[in-house]
């Protein structure tokens, strides 16, 4: 329900040393409106600006993207980051989960604009929620996001990844601050999903103990060192967002 620089936005300083891209995909931020987003063309989007290497950094719904991108193109990935990736695996917590969200995507047509987002938190387990003060911005995000194509439906080739020589790493919010029915509810879910994925694809698995879906902001300087040495693992050097993509100024 962003944009990247929205979900991005203490990344910009690797600036200094990198080609920092950050995509607003379609319908969301900058891009134009688009009748239904869609992982798959969002992972085309993110694959025509690689380059001869990037590193690639995706959250929630952008690390579908990320991991739907670099299975396509393996060879322009320098090292793959995924922050609580919102795709789908078979576990007790993961279904309860989905589950509470099917509901919400089930009744957006009834749904008001501005209750909608709320209704998507309090999925998670968030209680305390009042509506804020949108933007027009903001606005135009939910309205995509009412009508997106659900990420826990994608079908994603992880043997490219896994078999994929470039680093990964696998993010994830410890959620150790938060409400105990947030870690019963998004908490135990994510990390369902973050350590499954992160054993099939070979990647580190990175907990970020005071951070909920987020690291990227709430823990941003230990979540950039872990960056730099994940990037230092690889020979070449870029980034990416929501995903976006980066090349080295060097």
């Amino acid at each position: 329900m962003s944009r990247g620089l929205d979900t991005f936005p203490e990344q910009q300083q690797r600036a200094d040393q990198y080609k920092v891209m950050l995509i607003d995909r379609r319908g969301f931020g900058g891009s134009p409106p688009t009748k239904r987003a869609d992982y798959e063309v969002d992972a085309q989007d993110v694959v025509d600006v690689l380059a001869d290497g990037s590193h690639l950094v995706g959250q929630s719904y952008g690390a579908v993207v990320g991991l739907l991108a670099a299975s396509r193109r393996p060879e322009s990935v320098l090292s793959l980051t995924l922050i609580e990736p919102f795709a789908w695996v078979d576990d007790e917590a993961a279904r309860a989960y989905h589950a509470r969200l099917v509901h919400v995507v089930a009744q957006t047509a009834e749904l008001a604009l501005r209750s909608s987002g709320v209704e998507w938190a309090r999925a998670g387990g968030r209680r305390d929620i009042e509506l804020p003060a949108f933007t027009q911005s903001d606005l135009a995000a939910i309205t995509t996001t009412m009508r997106e194509r659900t990420p826990w439906g994608a079908e994603i080739p992880l043997a490219p990844v896994a078999s994929a020589a470039f680093p990964k790493l696998v993010c994830l919010g410890g959620r150790s601050d938060a409400d105990p029915n947030v870690k019963r509810t998004a908490g135990r879910a994510y990390a369902a999903l973050c350590r499954a994925i992160a054993e099939r694809i070979g990647a580190d698995l990175q907990v970020f103990e005071h951070s909920s879906h987020n690291p990227q902001i709430e823990e941003a300087p230990a979540f950039n060192q872990r960056l730099r040495k994940l990037w230092g693992k690889s020979a070449g050097s870029a980034i990416s967002s929501t995903p976006s993509a980066a090349q080295p100024n060097h």
